[in-house]
């Protein structure tokens, strides 16, 4: 697997950095079917901006630091207002909103704009991921997001290597599984089709994050959507019954790569 000192020492310290931090805010998943649950964790963004996480959304040269970092995020299933905050505000798509609360700042992105409005009214709604999703009822106009193309191409960045980062923790999971349980005598690892499943995933994996490595435009990151969603599904397979269960973490990533697919698509597929 390719790995982050050797594409850019930069990337892998800060990305490193991130990853210390990410850890060591680690939550259980508060999600329940049919819950209005969220994951936010405001003390993880502020511990990010310590560090100059927010920094990445203004400064058009640490486009290469993003992936790397983000990476990091989705490899332990961190809330994703860790990456909205690079826009702005808490993303709002088709007149939903997530990670948002009453007087929350919303960012809707529009074109070669991030337009940002104060959110007067929502009602939360269940979803099946914990991104405290509501429905938005009333909002004021509140402006604009400055430098939007940085803002932009550095969220599209971190989305893109989020989804490595989930893909990779799901293959992580599976690995295992497929190591430790047995069929015909042998690990699961040991069968043809498991190795070459595996593989498969590996594969995207890597392609996830070269993808995240630059700016990828529209195409690139719908494509991330698809092959992340894809991959965990069929990590999913290969575990079998367990890997349904809300007690084994897969699912949670598997819900967390389709529900970003379901928010990123509305824009990379109407804006590009």
């Amino acid at each position: 697997m390719t790995t982050i000192r050797a594409l850019d020492p930069v990337a892998h310290d800060f990305a490193a950095s991130v990853a210390g931090v990410a850890g060591q805010a680690a939550q259980a998943d508060p999600w329940q079917p049919g819950s209005m649950s969220s994951d936010s964790y405001p003390a993880l963004l502020e511990r990010l901006e310590a560090i100059g996480w927010c920094e990445l959304a203004v400064n058009a040269e640490l486009a290469g630091v993003v992936g790397p970092a983000a990476y990091e995020l989705g490899r332990t299933l961190a809330p994703l207002d860790t990456l909205d905050v690079l826009l702005g505000g808490a993303l709002s798509v088709g007149g939903l909103s997530r990670y948002a609360g009453e007087g929350s700042t919303l960012a809707e992105l529009n074109g070669a704009r991030i337009v940002l409005s104060r959110a007067e009214e929502l009602e939360p709604v269940a979803y099946v991921d914990a991104i405290g999703a509501a429905r938005i009822l009333r909002a004021s106009v509140a402006g604009e997001a400055d430098q939007p193309s940085i803002r932009r191409a550095a969220w599209m960045s971190a989305n893109a290597g989020y989804l490595a980062g989930a893909l990779a923790y799901g293959l992580e999971l599976t690995l295992d599984h497929a190591k430790a349980r047995f069929a015909f005598g042998r690990p699961l690892a040991a069968l043809d089709t498991v190795q070459q499943q595996l593989a498969e995933v590996a594969t995207a994996t890597d392609g996830l994050r070269l993808v995240s490595l630059g700016r990828p435009d529209d195409a690139a990151l719908a494509h991330a959507t698809v092959a992340a969603a894809e991959g965990l599904a069929g990590c999913q397979q290969l575990t079998g019954a367990i890997g349904f269960t809300l007690e084994f973490p897969l699912q949670r990533a598997l819900r967390r790569a389709r529900s970003m697919r379901a928010w990123l698509e509305p824009i990379v597929y109407e804006e590009g």
